[in-house]
């Protein structure tokens, strides 16, 4: 008899606690990504000469952002992803999709892509086995220039995943020279501007009909600023943006330890 009501109890569980189990989101995140070139829209215009400049730091090998993304990329999946209102597939059933695996995006014949690859070659990063993937993210990558409104390239990676994941995400990493603060000059008395780096991270949620459902954006200083004179930008070393970048960047993983799963809630209804 104790058997008997045991085994009746432990059904009335599951079918309890099953439909809210099943009920819980699967999401795929199929790139983690960076964008290696600094942009300096936000110190009140485009410089020419500072994109050049900085283009050039972009492919300098010394210019190392790769070690900052793999952190990031460790810190999402041990740290941030169990705070999410659904569940993040592990990298391994993502990275060992056989259809992601061989997935080309370079299908795509369009002017759009065409353009944003041969940017992209140069400036984009990706962890090993990620795919770079240009048409997704806000501002992901290149920005305005990767933005389409046709969604056939997230479908597409939304079927491979047909059977294990509600959705799928793209996280993107840039940074941008950007006004900080005004500060009074001690000699001149004057007001003395300030730039230092600043980090962003956009999280793009895409549902089973390849459309964003949310974005999650989030950014952060540098510790580390620079007076703004004429031409400093110029001036600014490897040696002297990494840190930045580095500082930046950790500021931007403590804003997201406290932001993430406030921010992140919504997301998980719009599945």
């Amino acid at each position: 008899m104790k058997n008997a009501f045991l085994s009746l109890m432990l059904l009335i569980g599951s079918l309890v606690a099953g439909p809210a189990y099943s009920q819980q989101k699967k999401v795929a995140v199929v790139s983690i990504q960076a964008d290696k070139l600094i942009h300096a829209e936000d110190l009140g215009g485009i410089d020419p000469a500072v994109l050049v400049y900085f283009k050039k730091i972009a492919v300098d090998p010394r210019f190392e952002v790769m070690p900052i993304l793999l952190r990031f990329q460790k810190l999402f999946f041990t740290e941030f992803a169990p705070q999410l209102p659904f569940q993040v597939l592990d990298e391994a059933t993502v990275l060992n999709n056989p259809k992601y695996r061989a997935y080309n995006q370079e299908v795509k014949d369009t002017k759009l892509y065409r353009l944003a690859a041969e940017l992209t070659d140069r400036i984009g990063i990706a962890p090993p086995g990620y795919h770079l993937l240009m048409f997704m993210g806000e501002p992901s990558l290149m920005g305005k220039l990767t933005r389409t409104e046709d969604n056939s390239a997230t479908t597409d990676i939304v079927r491979m995943f047909d059977g294990q994941a509600d959705g799928i995400m793209v996280i993107g990493l840039s940074f941008s020279l950007a006004n900080k603060r005004s500060a009074l000059g001690f000699v001149t008395g004057s007001m003395v501007e300030k730039a230092a780096m600043k980090a962003y991270v956009t999280l793009d949620l895409y549902n089973k009909d390849g459309k964003r459902v949310f974005n999650i954006q989030e950014s952060a200083y540098s510790e580390q600023d620079y007076t703004k004179v004429g031409g400093f930008a110029l001036k600014l070393k490897v040696d002297d943006l990494l840190p930045m970048c580095e500082s930046a960047t950790n500021n931007l993983f403590e804003a997201l330890k406290e932001k993430l799963p406030k921010m992140a809630r919504r997301a998980g209804n719009r599945l």
